[in-house]
């Protein structure tokens, strides 16, 4: 029997994924150190835009698989290996995090720091910034047997990627219409439909995608949408923040329209150019690595953007735009590394990584 090849676009999804999440945070890290109406905010503004699909890639990428009929082996092991591993996770970077925190503390200020311990609880609670993912996929993982029932068949996928893209997607777009969007929002939360669905929406999406043939007037149309739409939000976000002298990110959210549109369309880009690609060995090797290690780069990444921003704060100061250079370089580079190191201890690969 031939054996199966390995689908390589989700990998490279992957991949492209973790490096937009660098620029994100990377951007973030910088942005309101930038004058507003200077050209180089105006240029983070539109790299924010260009790589919003980030996150909800990852997320298609892992419904994908998830939702897969193959992937069914019963709840005890969804939780014995996937839910697990997530907690084992966040636990860990949890305490990294707070141990760095606290340690720059002591750094800062010597031994007249003090650390609040109901702060440094909550922050471990609650983990770094970032780590509001892992609550995230770790709530999908849990509601994964109910979303096998809704993928079984193509109808009941369609309704409730259609539930989701009005009562989650279009329901936030409406709240941010000027005078009237919070009356319309209003209503349309009533429902409380938006709960229920939220990141579920891309997580089934991914394997419709994946899975269905999309005609090409639909993906002509998201092609569009998703290049109207990121210009859009970069322009709306560009206008409102010097109409208003101040940074206003509201229209750079994942539940929107416009980040919606921008998914799926490089999703469906690379289903459609890379669903049979086949590179030499040792590209593929690489691929494979990079797409393995790119959950470590996750969790590790702010750790290093953290540590290198202390470390040009005290002894290299850096103007931001070559400050936002050096952070993503640093974690672009330093991350993976880290991520590839812990791969290699026995058991890390399984609980931490």
């Amino acid at each position: 029997m031939e054996e199966k090849k390995r689908l390589i676009y989700p990998d490279l999804l992957r991949i492209i994924s973790i490096f937009s999440v660098l620029v994100l945070h990377a951007v973030g890290e910088i942005w309101g150190d930038i004058p507003i109406q200077s050209k180089s905010w105006v240029a983070l503004v539109a790299i924010d835009g260009m790589f919003r699909f980030a996150v909800p890639v990852f997320v298609m990428v892992s419904g994908m698989f998830m939702l897969s009929p193959q992937k069914d082996r019963g709840i005890k092991e969804l939780y014995s290996k996937k839910v697990l591993r997530i907690i084992t996770a966040f636990i860990f970077w949890s305490l990294v995090y707070t141990f760095f925190h606290l340690a720059s503390g002591f750094v800062t200020e010597g031994v007249s720091f003090k650390p609040d311990f109901q702060l440094t609880v909550n922050g471990f609670l609650l983990g770094e910034y970032h780590l509001w993912f892992m609550y995230m996929i770790a709530g999908l993982y849990i509601v994964t047997p109910l979303l096998r029932k809704i993928v079984e068949k193509k109808s009941t996928m369609q309704y409730f990627i259609f539930i989701w893209f009005i009562f989650c997607i279009v329901a936030n777009f409406t709240g941010l219409i000027p005078v009237i969007g919070n009356k319309i929002y209003g209503f349309i939360d009533l429902f409380k439909i938006s709960i229920a669905v939220q990141y579920s929406g891309y997580y089934v999406l991914g394997y419709y995608l994946h899975n269905y043939t999309v005609k090409k007037p639909i993906k002509a149309a998201v092609y569009f949408l998703a290049i109207l739409g990121t210009l859009g939000i970069v322009g709306v976000t560009v206008f409102t923040s010097f109409r208003s002298g101040e940074t206003v990110s509201k229209y750079l959210g994942y539940l929107l329209p416009m980040t919606a549109f921008q998914s799926a369309a490089l999703f469906l880009f690379f289903r459609d150019k890379f669903e049979n690609f086949n590179p030499s060995k040792k590209v593929q090797k690489a691929i494979f690595t990079l797409s393995k290690i790119s959950f470590g780069i996750y969790l590790s990444h702010i750790l290093v953007m953290k540590a290198v921003e202390k470390f040009c704060h005290m002894f290299l100061p850096l103007p931001p735009y070559a400050l936002f250079g050096a952070l993503l370089i640093s974690a672009a580079v330093i991350s993976p590394l880290i991520s590839y190191l812990l791969n290699r201890i026995p058991g890390a690969s399984k609980y931490i990584v």
